[in-house]
């Protein structure tokens, strides 16, 4: 082809890179397909945007699409990080209000770029508000093997109206290099921080990442007390992560609908609290305490997880409102503390709230919650339990704790049910607590 001769000499011109854009000769506002991308360029020659390499190039300027895709920006199956050039075709789409394609592999390095954070944090991709990130089919993004003791590969802090719809993040448990001195328990596949509202994650898949599979709260080290609000994550699969499933510590109007929780546990190297979900506000320092308000968990499922609920109420001042609807099913735990209820306060009027399970089921494992609390303003309540096998429920503590707002309404079992009390804590006489449970059988003491 003469790329000499003017554009509108021929009735149909078609390039294999937006490259030979520049041999042509163009009639103003007039069109070239680009088969690279299979999209139109037009010429524009008053085009005030820069040019990219990508979707303008000169005065060509690439017809608006239906989505850009990331292929379009970065190298799929490189070896390299492609964080930078994933973030500016994404923030390009964002620019342009549309979709953002993630549309193959691609390594991405935990800590490649700054986001604006207390602690200088790096991150793989910075969501942006207003924007969607979209996986097509057997996309992914994947953590190159680091020696990190935190990364995140998507972060959101103090940006709004933003939707994460089925991404495949897979982290770098397997070969990363655990240096001494930390437990490199913070790699996060997803971290949702201060300032966020109106955030829609859906359908992600989350593979061994060091740290948690998601992370939703205040970002350590930050004073700002705005909670992330209006959070919704709905059938999240998680997998393989060295520490929590998901982290909830701080948030209002958060919803997790239909997780699934796999295979937190030691033969994956985990690290404690080694939960599914974790509740545990917390917050920096002397800053205000964070709280949990208006909280959803529906149908949470686990398996193979070695300490599915945990619950750590370890400040004074707090509210936690956390209901556990649907059906929860704890499948195959891998220890003990199928649940782990743990207050280290010592004001009993200082956490006010409550965490209800509506209806809690086990199987594949015995069901032996450790229970310390001693608040009067906060509650901790099972309405319905199932359990195949016996269980026994720890009361942990010495004797002064009198494990006020423990309820377990309903049993359903044929098997033995009985608490023991002090467990592993006091050489002291146990006291019997006001601990409460409706169950047609007294309870063993031991």
């Amino acid at each position: 082809m003469d790329y000499n001769k003017n554009i509108d000499d021929f009735a149909v011109i078609t390039v294999e890179d937006v490259q030979n854009l520049k041999m042509i000769k163009p009639a103003p506002s007039q069109k070239v397909y680009v088969k690279k991308y299979q999209q139109n360029f037009t010429f524009q020659s008053n085009n005030k945007e820069p040019d990219n390499g990508v979707t303008v190039i000169g005065n060509w300027v690439m017809d608006t699409p239906e989505s850009y895709k990331a292929s379009w920006f970065a190298s799929p199956y490189s070896v390299s990080s492609q964080a930078i050039n994933l973030q500016k075709g994404y923030d390009y789409a964002t620019l342009k209000k549309k979709p953002f394609i993630i549309d193959g592999e691609f390594f991405v390095g935990g800590r490649d770029q700054q986001f604006d954070s207390v602690q200088n944090e790096k991150t793989a991709l910075i969501l942006r508000s207003d924007s969607i990130l979209k996986f097509s089919p057997n996309a992914k993004l994947k953590v190159i093997d680091n020696n990190y003791t935190n990364y995140n590969v998507l972060v959101a802090r103090n940006v709004f109206n933003v939707q994460v719809l089925n991404a495949k993040l897979v982290g770098d448990r397997v070969k990363h290099t655990y240096t001494s001195g930390s437990t490199h328990e913070w790699g996060y596949g997803i971290a949702l921080y201060d300032g966020i509202k109106n955030i829609k994650i859906i359908n992600p898949i989350i593979q061994d990442m060091t740290g948690d599979g998601i992370y939703i709260g205040r970002e350590w080290g930050s004073k700002n007390t705005s909670h992330p609000k209006n959070v919704d994550i709905i059938s999240a699969t998680i997998e393989r992560v060295r520490r929590n499933g998901i982290t909830l510590s701080a948030g209002e109007n958060v919803k997790i609908i239909k997780p699934l929780i796999t295979d937190v546990s030691l033969k994956y190297n985990s690290v404690a609290p080694s939960a599914a979900i974790d509740i545990e506000p917390e917050e920096y320092q002397k800053s205000t305490p964070s709280t949990l308000k208006n909280c959803i968990i529906d149908s949470l499922t686990t398996v193979r997880v070695r300490s599915p609920i945990q619950v750590n109420v370890s400040k004074m001042g707090r509210f936690i409102d956390v209901n556990f609807i649907g059906k929860t099913k704890l499948l195959d735990s891998e220890s003990s503390a199928v649940i782990f209820l743990y207050d280290k306060t010592k004001e009993s009027k200082s956490t006010k709230g409550r965490i209800i399970i509506d209806d809690l089921n086990i199987k594949g494992s015995h069901f032996s919650p450790n229970f310390a609390l001693n608040q009067e303003n906060f509650k901790f309540i099972i309405n319905n339990l199932t359990v195949e096998k016996d269980i026994t429920m720890y009361m942990l503590d010495n004797s002064t704790r009198k494990y006020k707002g423990v309820y377990i309404k309903n049993i359903h079992t044929n098997k033995d049910v009985k608490a023991i009390y002090n467990f592993d804590y006091s050489k002291i006489k146990p006291m019997k607590p006001n601990y409460y449970i409706n169950y047609p059988v007294s309870l063993k003491l031991k």
